[in-house]
């Protein structure tokens, strides 16, 4: 798809920002009870979105232990768990210990129905819903004709289905 100079960014996630999250109360102790958003992101995600980095940096390639080890926060994780220079540090995420490698600005990720929320990022590795493509404006149905085509290459026999982010919200 990156083939494509119209093609700005594309990336993998489990949720897209205002539309879904997933709830945890497995982080931070044994016993906790407080509830945080848990996604799953591949690397070029914040890039796709534009979601800016406070500090730190974000899930990558480049270092394999990200996959398994690595997790992004926001300020409210941040305060929860009483950091104030959160990275580097350790968070307990589903019984295992991750690295806060990051933290992101305070975008809107939870629908606008609710209140902002602390949340955990780690790699989707396998854990994708979504197929996220940033396009540059212009040249909008030879853009999708292309995404369409190419992914129907690699997979003919699933559908494609290609929708606009501000069209579902």
């Amino acid at each position: 798809l990156l083939k494509n100079s119209a093609i700005e960014a594309v990336s993998w996630g489990s949720s897209l920002p205002t539309m879904g999250y997933n709830l945890t109360m497995d982080w931070k102790e044994k016993d906790n009870k407080i509830l945080i958003t848990d996604y799953y992101f591949a690397p070029d995600y914040l890039t796709v979105y534009s979601i800016k980095l406070k500090a730190g940096r974000f899930l990558t390639d480049e270092y394999p232990s990200d996959k398994e080890q690595a997790v992004v926060i926001n300020d409210r994780t941040a305060a929860e768990l009483g950091y104030t220079d959160p990275v580097n540090k350790q968070v307990l995420i589903r019984g295992k210990q991750y690295t806060i490698v990051g933290i992101t600005d305070d975008y809107m990720a939870v629908p606008p129905i609710m209140e902002k929320m602390a949340q955990l990022i780690t790699y989707s590795r396998d854990v994708n819903e979504y197929l996220i493509i940033r396009v540059k404006p212009g040249n909008k149905e030879a853009v999708h004709q292309y995404i369409t085509s190419t992914l129907h290459k690699f997979n003919p026999d699933y559908p494609v289905e290609v929708r606009y982010h501000d069209d579902i919200i």
